[in-house]
């Protein structure tokens, strides 16, 4: 198995279901879309969000050549600036 380090930030403002991302979006534990009106737990929406970047994070490197066997995290994320330094951990999706 092995793993693909993305971006958190804004997972946990982005909707799983239609992609709107605002801070309304989230009140503690509870994530409600304004534009669609999907409801879930804050955490899940955002694990659902993270799951989805790896997903497109995997799409991009298989167009750029094959992914690696060994256990290593690749810091690729679509979407976010490399070298760009975060006050938070990367977030990890795991594959087959």
């Amino acid at each position: 198995m092995s793993a693909i380090s993305v971006d958190p930030r804004g997972t946990s403002k982005g909707c799983s279901r239609c992609g709107h991302s605002e801070s309304a979006n989230r009140k503690r534990h509870v994530f409600k879309c304004r534009a669609c009106s999907h409801t879930l737990h804050a955490d899940v929406n955002a694990a659902h969000n993270i799951r989805l970047r790896g997903i497109l994070a995997r799409q991009a490197l298989g167009q750029d050549g094959p992914l690696s066997c060994g256990p290593e995290v690749r810091p690729v994320d679509p979407g976010s600036n490399p070298g760009e330094s975060t006050d938070k951990p990367p977030a990890l999706a795991g594959g087959t």
